[in-house]
């Protein structure tokens, strides 16, 4: 065998091991977004049941305190998935209201179902809402709102 064919199976084995290598990489960097999507949203809900607490300590009624959380964590969500999940260079506010918007008329219509029409108690309920608002939201957060840079 020549120098050549030799050197050209090293090179095609090479790029082969740096292809597997460049997807696990790839892997480990979407298991990463997930992580910090995770933090972020569960910070944004944290700050929202803080302010709804402290709203309704303050004789406001369940229902405003509650919107008023959801538009205080919204909004930290916002500058936490913008900047640190997806480094996004220019997210876009209007796409990431629509998103939200679209994202508490699912949470509702999941909740209503279930508990109303399937029998789930309201925290189960809650809970499966919560499961599949936020896979819904990942992917429209990463498709339509914040485009991530690539370094």
């Amino acid at each position: 065998m020549s120098v050549f064919f030799r050197l050209r199976g090293v090179l095609c084995a090479g790029a082969v091991a740096s292809e597997g290598g460049l997807r696990a990489h790839r892997r480990t960097l979407a298991a990463a977004r997930l992580a910090r999507f995770g933090a972020s949203a569960g910070a944004a809900t944290l700050l929202h049941w803080a302010v709804m607490a402290v709203l309704i300590a303050m004789n406001w009624g369940v229902v405003p305190a509650s919107t008023t959380g959801a538009v205080a964590g919204s909004a930290l969500n916002y500058l936490l998935q913008s900047r640190w999940t997806f480094n996004a260079p220019q997210p876009r506010w209007l796409a990431y209201i629509f998103v939200v918007l679209i994202g508490w008329s699912t949470n509702a219509a999941i909740v209503r179902i279930l508990v109303a029409f399937a029998g789930f108690g309201c925290a189960l309920g809650q809970f499966c809402a919560t499961a599949c608002v936020a896979l819904l939201n990942y992917a429209f957060y990463q498709r339509l709102v914040f485009h991530e840079r690539t370094h």
